[in-house]
């Protein structure tokens, strides 16, 4: 089984306990439903994750021709986000890449 970003797990048991009617984002609207936003994380996460195994199953790959695939949009000033998101979600899934 894929496994996702530790934080996430780290972060289920006590977000479950807690009584949070609102949460306030730095970058984003307020929001309710806390956990629903940690399970779909949880989710977005495990299918990119499923995505990366797959890519690599059909053959050896580079950081950089993974990033491509992942984010094929995506612009020069993105690369190193879009590099720092392929390198993480790598590691997370306990792939070794070059």
């Amino acid at each position: 089984m894929v496994q996702t970003a530790g934080y996430l797990l780290r972060i289920r048991r006590p977000a479950a306990r807690l009584a949070i009617d609102l949460v306030l984002p730095g970058h984003a609207e307020p929001f309710g439903a806390h956990l629903d936003v940690i399970e779909s994380l949880h989710a977005f996460y495990r299918r990119r994750q499923a995505k990366l195994l797959d890519l690599l199953q059909r053959g050896p790959r580079t950081v950089y021709e993974l990033m491509r695939e992942l984010f094929p949009s995506s612009s020069a000033f993105e690369l190193f986000l879009t590099m720092s998101e392929t390198l993480g979600t790598s590691r997370c899934s306990s792939i070794r890449v070059r």
